[in-house]
């Protein structure tokens, strides 16, 4: 079994904290809390 988890992993939150976007590979991902 191989794992890869190399890949490049940026977050980034607006300044109120509230929502976050992280960018993995070329996957987009955006929640609101």
């Amino acid at each position: 079994m191989e794992i890869h988890e190399t890949l490049p992993l940026t977050i980034k939150c607006l300044p109120n904290g509230l929502v976050c976007v992280i960018v993995k590979s070329e996957t987009l991902f955006l929640w609101s809390f």
